[in-house]
C-alpha cells in the first residue's frame, strides 16, 4: 500500500518550512553576521542553517512549540520581526499565515511521494524569492534584532514562555509584498514581507 501524508506529517513540513525561511532571512538580511551560517541540503534545495548554538535553541524551541500548536490546529500565523535596536520600531514584519485543510489525522488519502514533491518545488520556490528580495528591500544600515511572535485561538493559555506583546506593525503601515503560496494536503501556508521604506527610518 502506498505510503500517504498524515496531518502530522504536514505538520513536520510547516515546520520545516518555518525554520529555513528564518533562517534564510537572518542570513540574507544580515542580521547576523556570516559565520553564524552554513548551507545545508533540505527538501532538495540549498538553504542556511545556523552554528549560533543560542540562536539555534531559540528558533528550535519557537519550532517545536509551533508544531504542537498546529496539530492541535490552534495556531493562526507565525510573525518574524526585525526591529531596530536603537528605537526598537519594526523595519520588517515577515508573516506566515498558515491553515488547516484538514484535521483529520489520517489526512487526505494522497501520495507522500507526490506530495513530497510538489512541498519541495514549492519549498524551493519561496527559499529563492527569499534569496532574491535583497534587490527590492531596503538595506539595513542599523543594528537590528528579531523577535518571533506566535498567534494563536483565544483558547490557547498562555505559559511563562509565552505572553502577550505588542502586534508591532511597520510604522505608517509600509509596503508590501506577497511571496508563493506553500501547501500540502492538509495544510496551506501564505507568505507576506512588509516593510519600511528607507526614507522612513
Amino acid at each position: 500500500m502506498e505510503e500517504t501524508l498524515t496531518f502530522s506529517g504536514s505538520a513536520s513540513f510547516a515546520t520545516d518550512y518555518f525554520e529555513s525561511c528564518i533562517y534564510s532571512i537572518l542570513y540574507q538580511r544580515g542580521i547576523y553576521p556570516e559565520e553564524d551560517f552554513e548551507v545545508i541540503n533540505k527538501h532538495n534545495a540549498r538553504v542556511m542553517t545556523t552554528v549560533n548554538k543560542e540562536l539555534e535553541k531559540y528558533v528550535a524551541d519557537v519550532m517545536s512549540q509551533v508544531k504542537d500548536w498546529i496539530l492541535e490546529n490552534v495556531i493562526q500565523k507565525l510573525v518574524l520581526l526585525i526591529q531596530s535596536v536603537e528605537t526598537g520600531e519594526t523595519v520588517e514584519r515577515w508573516q506566515f499565515d498558515i491553515k488547516a485543510k484538514n484535521s483529520n489525522e489520517d489526512g487526505q488519502l494522497i501520495s507522500l511521494a507526490k506530495e513530497s514533491e510538489k512541498f519541495d518545488r514549492e519549498f524551493r520556490a519561496t527559499i529563492r524569492q527569499i534569496t532574491a528580495s535583497v534587490s527590492f528591500l531596503p538595506e539595513l544600515t542599523e543594528k537590528c534584532t528579531i523577535n518571533i511572535q506566535v498567534y494563536t485561538d483565544k483558547s490557547v493559555l498562555g505559559n511563562e514562555k509565552w505572553g502577550t506583546g505588542d502586534v508591532a506593525l511597520i510604522k505608517g503601515g509600509g509596503e508590501h509584498m506577497r511571496l508563493k503560496t506553500l501547501s500540502t494536503s492538509a495544510h496551506q501556508v501564505e507568505t507576506f514581507v512588509a516593510y519600511q521604506l528607507k526614507d522612513n527610518y
